[in-house]
């Protein structure tokens, strides 16, 4: 894979189980310019729970833990 190739490849950065607290860190990284993504996992209803994962491009790893750790 070429490095250009890999710096644009989608990661899971982190999972959560409440939507609300998924959206805040989602605006927080694009707050710091960085483009984030929300995908549902799983199936949210009263009997069984989902989740909801936080991705970001590969490039923006370092940059998206140390916004979120503030």
């Amino acid at each position: 894979m070429s490095a250009p190739a890999k710096n644009k490849s989608i990661i899971i950065l982190d999972t959560f189980y409440d939507y609300l607290a998924a959206n805040l860190a989602r605006h927080k990284l694009q707050d710091h310019g960085i483009e984030s993504f929300l995908e549902e996992s799983g199936s949210f209803s009263i009997n069984s729970f989902g989740s909801i994962e936080l991705k970001i491009f590969s490039k923006d790893l370092k940059n998206a833990f140390k916004i979120l750790s503030e």
